[in-house]
């Protein structure tokens, strides 16, 4: 008895009869419920990865276009100081540095490194010298040599290693601007400097040599010529 009941559970066909028009009928299988369970399940699970991959993408496009309204190229902002006088560059909030050899908006200024060009000189104690006489009979302070702004046809003089180094720490300026995200002054900030540096370090004479000439602008990004490598074209300031 025992036996044939272990049989019966061991065996049970599931069938759907189908009456045919004929009169005649037929058995169906039906299909194992757990295998319908795992396709819905698989199907339901690739819904939920493709929406998640679209909102995915969706964020990261909507973040890309955040950042490029929200970013601000730094050359796109001016480094004019009014080119006037140095009353409307102070109104402006202009400072005058001697590596630009201009008066500059903050956010043209590299604090950092105009205060290690103006510890890098031939002077005492690293300071740079100026004079207003190529024959270095007057020398003139750094507020003097400021001021220069004001008088169109007034120049400083100074000496080759001077502008050697003015060239170099102007390149570092450049390449720093990755980090710092100064504005580089347009007449700094293309090939034309770049030439001009390429030319001064081709002066055959000594870096102690008084072979630079330079007036003070105000309008940095004015691409005409400030410094000047003939000392004879220049005239000599009066501080009188």
């Amino acid at each position: 008895m025992q036996e044939e009941e272990n049989e019966k559970v061991q065996y049970t066909h599931l069938v759907q009869r189908l009456d045919l028009d004929d009169g005649s009928s037929m058995e169906l299988g039906l299909p194992s419920q757990p295998a319908k369970s795992k396709r819905n399940l698989l199907q339901r699970g690739l819904s939920i990865c493709m929406i998640a991959l679209v909102l995915f993408l969706a964020i990261l496009g909507s973040t890309n276009l955040t950042q490029r309204a929200l970013y601000v190229d730094p050359q796109s902002k001016s480094c004019s100081c009014g080119g006037t006088n140095i009353t409307e560059a102070l109104r402006r909030g202009c400072r005058f540095t001697p590596l630009a050899i201009a008066w500059l908006p903050e956010h043209c200024i590299d604090q950092e490194l105009s205060d290690e060009f103006d510890r890098s000189g031939d002077g005492p104690n690293g300071t740079w010298q100026y004079w207003s006489d190529p024959h270095r009979r007057y020398p003139i302070t750094w507020d003097q040599m400021a001021i220069l702004a004001d008088n169109e046809t007034g120049y400083f003089f100074t000496t080759q290693n001077w502008h050697v180094t003015h060239c170099t720490f102007t390149w570092r300026k450049h390449y720093r601007q990755k980090e710092t995200g100064v504005t580089i002054e347009r007449r700094s900030n293309g090939l034309d400097h770049i030439a001009h540096c390429e030319s001064i370090f081709r002066i055959r004479s000594g870096l102690q040599d008084i072979m630079t000439v330079a007036g003070i602008a105000l309008d940095a990004d004015d691409p005409g010529e400030t410094l000047l490598s003939q000392v004879g074209k220049a005239k000599a300031p009066s501080f009188d």
